[in-house]
């Protein structure tokens, strides 16, 4: 009993130990390398109001991620905001991508800076204040040789909300002089009238 109980155990220290080295060799294989930077612009909004999120993202030589849409069998780029109360997420508006070739097929591809833009309404109950909006960049990034796994890029969107504009007052109307009276005599500060010279 003892001996198979030996036995049972170092075969389970082998298999945890190969387990590892497994894990760590398709860590070290598949690492992937930071070659991609996203930023959001920050902005301001009245409650009831829309406002559109650019997010910048850059995209280091000789690297480049798939466009959105992707060409088939590639996974598109996209962009998503975290849950915020009172806010509302509109679609994405995503750029055009451009053609380049990878391992023979011609697939549609950012690189160098692009921009997304993202429709953000905030709730007329929306109290004045400083918010901040999660972003995920999910994205699955290349080089001329191969294709990396899909990863994800994490960054901020500071939105303001401040108070309802009102309506701009209507303008002043200019006050007409009134209309001044001709006559030979002219009354002076004091009242009395003044006599011409002879």
């Amino acid at each position: 009993m003892k001996q198979n109980f030996s036995r049972r155990a170092g075969r389970l220290a082998l298999t945890l130990t190969g387990l590892m080295l497994l894990a760590i060799g398709a860590k070290a294989q598949f690492n992937v390398p930071k070659f991609l930077k996203a930023t959001a612009v920050p902005q301001s909004v009245a409650p009831g109001k829309t406002i559109n999120l650019t997010v910048t993202v850059t995209i280091d030589k000789p690297y480049h991620i798939q466009a959105n849409p992707a060409t088939e069998n590639y996974i598109a780029t996209e962009v998503t905001v975290g849950a915020v109360k009172g806010f509302t997420v509109g679609k994405v508006v995503y750029p055009k991508g451009l053609e380049a070739v990878l391992s023979g097929d011609k697939v549609s591809v950012y690189e160098g800076t692009v921009k997304m833009t993202i429709p953000v309404t905030a709730d007329k109950t929306v109290k004045p204040g400083k918010f901040t909006l999660p972003l995920t960049i999910h994205y699955q990034g290349c080089n001329e040789k191969a294709c990396y796994p899909p990863s994800d890029m994490k960054t901020t969107a500071v939105v303001t909300v401040g108070k309802a504009m009102a309506s701009p007052a209507p303008p002043l109307k200019a006050m007409a002089a009134p209309p001044h009276k001709k006559g030979p005599h002219k009354p002076s500060p004091s009242g009395a009238i003044l006599a011409p010279i002879r």
